[in-house]
């Protein structure tokens, strides 16, 4: 156990020992007493008592630390002396540590030869580089109340492991048409607390009815900080003759971590192309004899749009202008291609000689949603006379015509 041992010297025996010069006559053993007298009342030793504390890194996690992230630190207070009172330990942000909650800790009495164990956190810098660093702290005890002791304590900082995910997609417009350009819209997220940099991007559209448009299909993100977002467009044109459906892309990426260690990824994106449904319903024929007359009417459904139509049903829906005679109002015309049509014939009894007639066209687009239109088709029933009439008309229209033909090149002639 360390002494520290102090000697004091007094002005008492320097003037015992004049006064003997002074009083040669005395006798010699006057002389020893007072010497042994002045001896007895001089202190000769003081034991000043003392605390030791030596502070050493017990441990800490994770380990490695990573940038970023909190990291726990574990310490050992030993006292190797008399108890310790007032103990006091207070950690120096320095980077690339920085500081998270107390940074200065009243350590309880330790008593000799005993051990405390002191809990603290730090935060690592997201930017901080690998390798060792030094954790700087401060302690002082009671023995020395006013001076502080600096201690570094090595820590080791690498990047942990990085998770950069395709996070959503989007596609512009929403209802991409075959052979109209749109964007696919890529967000990228990086889940963990590590940057990434070089993050290069390819879609894959070898095997795909689709184009780049105004640039290529590989790019490029320069970095991502760890818990950040980026995006990415590109700009593409499918086929005419893609047709409506869904796509496979396959997209790979490739970036690096703040070591340089390469990843390698791949995802796919699902791109669905769809053209909104075009539609028309005619009047193709009617066979009447006038009005409130049973009549058969022909009504056409033309498929005009790009994809192909499920389970198409015709219904003439029931009105006051005409009377339904046929067993059904409704006919099943099932799949219309693209480009196509069907016909349906009802059996119906006009009120009047000019009648609307009311019809409804429902059917699932290539997604199979449904559509549900109304169309209004006016219709003239004209009898058996008026028909004949009509055509005697005609005919003596035709035969004018061919007249005034004949007479022109008749006169041309003769000039």
């Amino acid at each position: 156990m360390p002494r520290v041992r102090y000697v004091l010297k007094t002005a008492k025996l320097q003037n015992a020992d004049n006064y003997i010069k002074e009083r040669q006559p005395m006798q010699t053993m006057k002389k020893m007493l007072i010497i042994m007298l002045l001896l007895c009342s001089m202190p000769v030793l003081a034991e000043v008592k003392s605390s030791d504390i030596l502070i050493s890194l017990l441990k800490y996690e994770p380990v490695p630390a990573e940038p970023g992230q909190n990291v726990k630190i574990w310490l050992n207070i030993q006292n190797i002396g008399e108890r310790a009172e007032n103990v006091q330990v207070r950690i120096k942000p320095e980077y690339p540590f920085l500081g998270v909650g107390e940074l200065k800790y009243n350590v309880p009495p330790i008593p000799a030869i005993e051990d405390h164990v002191l809990e603290a956190f730090m935060l690592v810098d997201i930017n901080a580089p690998n390798g060792v660093h030094d954790l700087v702290l401060e302690y002082k005890t009671d023995t020395y109340s006013d001076a502080w002791t600096e201690i570094e304590l090595p820590i080791s900082v690498s990047t942990g492991s990085v998770a950069l995910t395709l996070e959503r997609y989007s596609i512009l417009p929403k209802d991409w048409i075959p052979g109209q350009p749109g964007i696919v819209s890529m967000q990228f997220e990086n889940n963990g607390r590590v940057g990434v940099r070089n993050v290069d991007i390819q879609i894959d559209i070898q095997d795909t009815p689709f184009s780049p448009v105004g640039s290529g299909n590989k790019k490029r993100i320069q970095s991502i900080s760890g818990g950040q977002m980026a995006s990415v467009d590109f700009d593409l044109i499918p086929d005419t003759s893609a047709g409506v459906g869904i796509f496979k892309v396959p997209v790979t990426l490739t970036y690096f971590d703040t070591k340089g260690k390469r990843y390698n990824e791949s995802t796919t994106l699902a791109i669905m192309l769809n053209s909104p449904p075009k539609t028309e319903v005619v009047v193709a024929s009617v066979d009447s004899d006038g009005a409130d007359t049973p009549s058969t009417v022909g009504i056409k459904f033309i498929n005009k749009g790009v994809a192909n139509l499920k389970y198409v049903n015709l219904e003439l829906v029931k009105d006051p202008a005409y009377e339904i005679l046929t067993p059904s109002n409704t006919d099943y015309l099932g799949n219309v291609d693209n480009d196509d049509f069907e016909t349906s014939e009802f059996l119906i009894k006009p009120k009047n000689r000019q009648t609307t007639l009311k019809v409804r066209a429902e059917y699932l687009d290539e997604y199979n949603k449904e559509h549900s239109e109304m169309y209004d088709l006016p219709v003239t029933f004209y009898s058996a006379q008026e028909i004949e009439g009509g055509g005697s008309k005609a005919w003596v229209v035709i035969v004018l015509i061919v007249a005034g033909v004949g007479y022109y090149y008749y006169k041309k002639k003769k000039k």
